[in-house]
């Protein structure tokens, strides 16, 4: 059985939320701007590459983001852990501002053998975690840094990936008329098989240089989590084109965010980031309270996780696209160890 020590997060986050008051600890600034974003991970987005498009790993994951400057718009309770960690580390005064945000996200992970129905013991194990995810970011220069505390609660092990998966490789067969990709076959084996309660519990720091050339943006991110997912990560993100420097330090990154009024203008722009995790724990390789058929011990994984990314972005007015691939470095350290690539697409739209 692999280390359970990281694991033992999860239990605190969950008490912590049931035990959050409903009471707002700050006052809350009544914006009243919505906005809804999705994006979508797939390494089939790499199929006319053949050497690059690989069927595992992280092979896919769905997010949908709804986010106001209003706390009472949040479709999901939970707020107030966030707001009492902020509290605890002394972040925030009556000028500090706030936006809010609720997450449903899924996240897919195989090994590179899809056929085998019996566990591959020298590749990563199957594992999937269906999860909402609740992010408040405090600031008071929304342009120039922030801070996000986010808390995810979900399940590891549901057979929402193995349904999705499947169904979405039958649908390329039938329109490509090819025999992959393959049904995978060994979901049975997957961490967590049948469902079991996870949480993890981020914070993350964002900055933003200041560069005298418009043409350039330079944002640096550092932070850490505790749960299912339990280390440390810091990055820089380039931007490069026509921009908008007064977009939301946290949103340059990635889709998925928080425009606010002063993001009604135009950006078209190119994108280069490159982070590198600390893994001290990963419930999705080495497994959480239930006995798998296939874990990971902490010896066989990697410690250090480097994840290099380019795309291009585009804004206009209330609508913001974003298109990435990333490749990133291998998270466990056996026979069948390799980088990963994928692709993603995001979409944002201001109500």
């Amino acid at each position: 059985m692999a280390t359970r020590t990281g694991s033992k997060w999860c239990r605190y986050i969950l008490v912590v939320w049931l035990l959050g008051s409903s009471t707002p600890l700050f006052a809350e600034d009544d914006c009243g701007l919505n906005l809804v974003s999705a994006q979508l991970d797939q390494d089939l987005f790499l199929e006319p590459f053949p050497g690059v498009n690989e069927d595992r790993d992280y092979t896919m994951g769905l997010f949908f983001r709804f986010a106001s400057c209003r706390k009472n718009a949040s479709w999901f309770s939970g707020h107030e852990v966030q707001h009492f960690l902020m509290n605890m580390l002394s972040i925030g005064d009556a000028q500090t501002q706030y936006q809010y945000s609720t997450a449903f996200e899924s996240l897919t992970f195989t090994p590179d053998d899809l056929t085998a129905t019996n566990p591959v013991f020298q590749d990563k194990p199957y594992s999937s975690v269906l999860q909402v995810t609740n992010s408040l970011v405090a600031y008071k220069n929304e342009a120039r840094s922030a801070t996000e505390v986010s808390l995810s609660l979900g399940f590891l092990g549901l057979p929402i990936s193995e349904w999705t998966q499947t169904a979405l490789h039958q649908i390329v067969r039938s329109t490509t008329g090819s025999e992959e990709p393959f049904d995978p076959k060994g979901w049975n084996n997957q961490i967590s098989n049948g469902g079991e309660p996870t949480a993890k519990l981020g914070l993350t720091w964002f900055y933003r240089q200041d560069v005298r050339a418009n043409w350039l943006d330079l944002v640096y991110s550092a932070g850490a989590s505790v749960g299912y997912q339990t280390g440390a990560h810091a990055g820089v993100t380039a931007r490069f084109g026509l921009l908008n420097k007064q977009k939301p330090v946290w949103q340059t990154g990635a889709v998925g965010g928080y425009l606010t009024r002063r993001d009604a203008g135009q950006e078209f722009y190119g994108i280069v980031s490159n982070h590198v995790s600390f893994v001290g724990y990963n419930a999705l390789l080495q497994g959480q309270f239930k006995s798998n058929p296939h874990e990971l011990s902490s010896s066989e994984i990697e410690r250090f996780v480097l994840e290099n990314t380019i795309g291009i972005g585009w804004q206009k007015e209330r609508s913001d696209w974003l298109f990435s691939c990333t490749r990133r470095s291998s998270d466990f350290d056996l026979a069948e160890r390799r980088a990963h690539f994928f692709c993603s697409v995001g979409f944002t739209r201001l109500l």
